[in-house]
């Protein structure tokens, strides 16, 4: 029986936003950047994504806060309490004001970014956040 293939990469993103267009304008600036990009709707479907892949983790995870099916906090509390992907970093982006200032202090995320931005801003900010990687 052969491994399932890699997801992740080492220069990885795992955007989550449930708007189609929001994901392929911020996937097109990420992959200028020279990140591989793999997308998921809700929460739901990034979980399903990390625990395919136990090998590898994406080096940030963008992450929306209102979603359908799982939201972006529920995701949040769910990878920070399963070790293996909790000291993944996560860029949040919500149209809401920053009033995740005790998470971002506590370290449960590594930055926030208040919608809509412009991608400067978004690639200034994940510049900051990303993991270091070797990018593909």
């Amino acid at each position: 029986m052969s491994a399932p293939d890699a997801i992740f990469r080492s220069a990885s993103i795992l955007l989550v936003d449930e708007h189609a267009d929001t994901r392929g304008f911020v996937r097109e600036m990420l992959c200028a950047e020279g990140y591989a990009v793999v997308e998921a709707t809700n929460g739901k479907e990034a979980i399903e994504l990390l625990v395919a892949d136990r090998e590898h983790e994406p080096c940030l995870i963008v992450l929306d806060m209102e979603m359908p099916v799982m939201t972006g906090l529920e995701f949040l509390v769910m990878i920070r309490n399963y070790p293996p992907l909790s000291r993944i970093p996560v860029l949040v982006t919500s149209w809401r004001g920053p009033d995740l200032d005790a998470s971002h202090q506590s370290g449960a995320i590594a930055g926030f970014i208040k919608k809509p931005y412009d991608l400067d801003e978004l690639r200034a900010k994940v510049k900051t956040c990303a993991r270091p990687a070797a990018k593909t």
